[in-house]
């Protein structure tokens, strides 16, 4: 169109007509991406099949999900726990637990798996705290997450046996604290109870058992009278042992003999003979 020959690479001038080369045409070659032979068309029932299968597939997958995803979760929140009662740190497992996992989807299970391991774990806490080196207060964070968890989810043999240690020392403990009180206060009667509640299980038995029988030779030196002395000490007999008792009754004849003797003698002094007589 231009003037130039394309095939003899030359401008051609005037009118002669350049020679048209016929370029052969490219011919559409159909690709059959089908399997050999007639294609089939599906009918409706396999159609809706596969779409059940890969619906089925597809919910069973979003279900593995969701339950390996609670799985690992529910292990790490009951590792934490477990983290945190190791190393003594009840209060914030009791409020790791109200924040984290109280009222949360996977309660129970994280409540389920804390339970395996903690099995292991109640005797140790036991003895610390029976030695003082869990305190009361630490204790009581512990027994409420406890609780807490009990009420939806059943306890094991061994938290049940750990619930009535537990009590039973925490009773024990706070009655030999309040004995050391009374004793304070000179409230000996009140001391005597104290001490003869605290339970032979617990580490302070031996101290609680000389401070009980101290506590009933005071109120027997406090009667100032023979008569009275004896009497309140059989009140106590049951309380003591037969040695103690006897040590106490004699304590009892030696005060009275002691102070019959300086009476004595504070009439001889006196020339008040008659009446020393009257005492001997």
């Amino acid at each position: 169109r231009c003037g130039y020959d394309i095939k003899k690479k030359k401008v051609i001038t005037g009118t002669t007509k350049t020679s048209k080369t016929k370029i052969p045409k490219q011919t559409k070659t159909k690709v059959n991406f089908s399997a050999p032979g007639k294609r089939k068309k599906m009918n409706k029932t396999t159609i809706i099949t596969i779409s059940v299968v890969a619906t089925l597939l597809i919910a069973a997958g979003i279900i593995g999900y969701i339950f390996m995803f609670g799985f690992i979760g529910t292990g790490r929140e009951s590792d934490r726990l477990i983290e945190y009662i190791d190393s003594r740190e009840f209060d914030k497992a009791y409020d790791y637990y109200q924040d984290k996992i109280a009222d949360s989807v996977n309660e129970i299970d994280v409540i389920d798996e804390f339970q395996k391991q903690m099995d292991d774990r109640y005797d140790a806490i036991i003895d610390e705290f029976n030695s003082g080196d869990i305190n009361k207060s630490s204790m009581e964070k512990l027994d409420r997450m406890l609780d807490s968890m009990m009420e939806i989810a059943l306890s094991t043999e061994k938290h049940s046996e750990f619930v009535y240690k537990y009590t039973e020392l925490y009773q024990s403990k706070t009655a030999y604290e309040e004995g050391e009180k009374n004793m304070e206060s000179k409230d000996y009667a009140g001391a005597v109870t104290n001490f003869a509640s605290v339970i032979s299980t617990d580490n302070n038995y031996d101290k609680a058992q000389k401070e009980k029988t101290n506590a009933i030779k005071k109120l027997v030196d406090g009667c100032g009278d023979y008569d009275k002395a004896i009497s309140t000490l059989e009140n106590y007999e049951e309380m003591l042992s037969s040695s103690e008792y006897e040590s106490l009754k004699k304590s009892i004849m030696q005060y009275v003999i002691d102070s019959i003797n300086e009476q004595i003698n504070q009439d001889i002094e006196s020339g008040d003979y008659k009446k020393a007589k009257s005492y001997v």
